[in-house]
């Protein structure tokens, strides 16, 4: 055995003997950083998460692989992609939900704002909501921000939603969307994600509805205008496929996503993950306890080869 492996050996004996000399210390660290981190993660107010799995309308994904045959209007009156750019209309509904037009739209809603910037505390075993007090007043329906009587800023509202709450992610390949609402009520988040997922396909049939209501209007009047046999021909046949797309508009809930997997209410939390803040708070107290004892006999060391030499 050469130097250097003899001195491997003895820093790894040196190492294991001061490990073994404050052993005490080192359990009892050990143990105190578990304990708190058990502490803090029943402290630390639960999330939720409720997801709904959601398909393309499969008659937009018709509508697109027949696109390159049509004309002007489509299959069920949606504006296609085309070559000459343009978001595609699922793109645009993902990004629409993220929208304040969209927010704007959802705090319209009954407690919506409430749930959202002064909730407070959720009961298991009645399944029932507080509010701060201190920030609304459920009784009067009136808010207190700073002493005074008024709502949170639209911005602030805003931001709390999309940064805590919303998450939207659509696979590239199978075309899937999934939305998930995170809330520390598994109750409001459940809420929540079917009125997202409600509202935005009224919202999409709607303007679609206006649109294809204006079309038929504006045809009808060219109609009226032409005395030419091959272009009332042409027009009719626009009106027709409009009219069929305006009927589709009308009678289907689902225009612009169908529901595969409906949200739930939870039944187990998302977040935090309780078991690893105490695993890993746990094994970081051992390590720092570790190095604590190490550092110390280190110093205590130097200090004696220092009194030595003097």
């Amino acid at each position: 055995m050469n130097n250097q492996e003899s001195s491997e050996v003895l820093d790894l004996e040196r190492l294991i003997s001061i490990i073994l000399d404050k052993k005490i210390i080192i359990i009892t660290t050990t143990f105190l950083f578990g304990l708190c981190s058990i502490i803090f993660s029943l402290m630390i107010t639960p999330i939720y998460s409720s997801e709904a799995l959601l398909e393309p309308n499969p008659r937009l994904q018709q509508a697109a692989n027949l696109s390159q045959f049509s004309g002007a209007a489509s299959l069920v009156g949606i504006d296609l992609p085309s070559s000459s750019g343009g978001a595609d209309i699922m793109t645009v509904s993902v990004e629409t939900i993220k929208s304040k037009d969209f927010f704007n739209n959802l705090i319209e809603e009954k407690l919506f704002l409430a749930e959202l910037m002064a909730f407070k505390k959720y009961n298991k075993e009645t399944k029932e909501i507080s509010f701060d007090e201190s920030e609304y007043n459920f009784k009067r329906n009136s808010w207190v921000i700073n002493r005074e009587n008024k709502k949170p800023t639209f911005h602030d509202s805003y931001e709390t939603f999309i940064k805590n709450h919303l998450s939207v992610e659509t696979d590239l390949m199978t075309k899937l969307t999934i939305i998930s609402i995170r809330h520390p009520s598994p109750v409001i988040a459940k809420k929540w994600t079917d009125i997202i997922v409600l509202k935005i396909n009224n919202l999409m049939r709607d303007k679609k509805l206006d649109e294809l209501n204006k079309s038929v209007s504006f045809l009808k009047d060219e109609l009226n205008k032409t005395n030419v046999n091959e272009l009332k021909v042409a027009i009719s046949d626009s009106i027709e496929r409009e009219l069929n797309s305006l009927m589709y508009a009308k009678i289907t809930e689902d225009y612009i996503f169908k529901v595969i997997d409906r949200p739930r209410v939870a039944t187990v939390q998302s977040a935090p993950n309780k078991k690893n803040i105490v695993v890993i708070s746990t094994i970081v107290g051992f390590i720092l306890s570790i190095l604590f004892c190490v550092f110390n006999e280190f110093i205590s060391v130097f200090k004696a080869r220092r009194n030595s030499d003097i």
